[in-house]
């Protein structure tokens, strides 16, 4: 239940984010908080990641899915890898807190 929650949640964040994402010549920065994103998989530009003590760059695929929609609406973005989910989709409220900060 927690799993399907969280990739609700975070499924509808992300939309509304690719709906709003204008595109210009400005490079756009956009914190993907989630199961992470493999930049072996996906051709874009991560400028920090956060360092949760994860061996996976990406648990399930689906950060780097995100971030690679969004990247085909615009290329100019910076992305930051919130990579807080475990290899069984859980989280804990204090990673998602310290991720949260990462884009602070």
């Amino acid at each position: 239940m927690k799993i399907k929650f969280i990739f609700l949640f975070l499924f509808i964040i992300f939309t509304i984010v690719f709906i709003y994402i204008p595109k210009n010549d400005h490079n756009i920065k956009i914190a993907v908080i989630d199961s992470g994103i493999d930049v072996n998989h996906v051709d874009v530009s991560v400028i920090k990641r956060f360092d949760n003590k994860q061996t996976v760059m990406d648990s399930f695929g689906h950060g780097s899915a995100i971030a690679e929609i969004i990247n085909k609406n615009n290329e100019n973005i910076d992305f930051y890898d919130g990579n807080i989910l475990v290899e069984n989709g859980n989280t804990s409220v204090e990673t998602l807190i310290k991720a949260l900060d990462l884009v602070y």
